[in-house]
């Protein structure tokens, strides 16, 4: 493919969907808690949380299960009914 003239590249990656690695880059230590994380991400950076994932600290969790991978198939096997 070539381009001609200007071109914008844009991405939807945030820095706080990935905020323990972005404050490992910064030099800190991130915590065990995500949230936490992006509030100190927040803290550092002088910037606002985005609100989806602000609202994500007090969302009701759902799905609350944790499979293996190893058992990943046989678990949606049953979950089908299969």
């Amino acid at each position: 493919v070539k381009l001609e003239g200007a071109c914008v590249i844009l991405s939807t990656a945030s820095p706080y969907k990935f905020s323990k690695h972005v404050l490992s880059a910064l030099g800190k230590e991130a915590f065990e808690d995500e949230f936490e994380n992006v509030k100190l991400l927040s803290h550092l950076t002088d910037t606002v949380i985005p609100s989806p994932l602000a609202k994500l600290a007090t969302a009701t969790v759902y799905h609350k299960d944790v499979v293996d991978i190893n058992q990943m198939a046989d678990y949606v096997l049953d979950k089908i009914g299969g």
